[in-house]
């Protein structure tokens, strides 16, 4: 019996910060590329119908990962729980996390989400959820 590894989706809800989510992404797809994982790392940013945003131009800035990033806009607004939750609804990956459009995954840390993923049992596969430490930073970047 061939064992399938199992797979992650990065969910990025956004808003009204276009350059914020293209670094949101990139924080994820610089590690996806590093370890090799872009067959079972995905990242899917769902913009909330932000007015006066060129949604285009934003994609081309994270277009070199096209092969696991996917950048779509909602027709109307939804709010944000309800942005997240049909991601989460819509998600297809063995595990799914959010990172939100103003925050950055830590260097590093894919490598260890991953062996995480990959150390638990069958039995243990029933897991709801995980959580990571979480570090913000404020307006002026620090």
């Amino acid at each position: 019996m061939t064992h399938r590894s199992k797979t992650l989706e990065f969910l990025i809800p956004s808003y009204k910060r276009p350059q914020s989510f293209v670094r949101a992404v990139l924080s994820v797809a610089s590690q996806v590329e590093e370890l090799d994982l872009s067959d079972r790392v995905k990242v899917t940013v769902v913009d909330d119908c932000s007015p006066n945003i060129d949604l285009a131009e934003m994609s081309k800035a994270i277009s070199p990962f096209s092969q696991f990033v996917s950048v779509r806009q909602n027709e109307r607004n939804k709010g944000m729980s309800l942005n997240i939750r049909d991601m989460v609804a819509g998600s297809v990956a063995d595990f799914c996390t959010v990172l939100t459009d103003d925050d950055l995954l830590q260097q590093d840390s894919l490598k260890e989400i991953i062996e995480t993923i990959d150390n638990l049992k069958k039995e243990q596969h029933t897991i709801g959820s995980f959580f990571v430490p979480r570090y913000s930073y404020l307006e002026d970047g620090t």
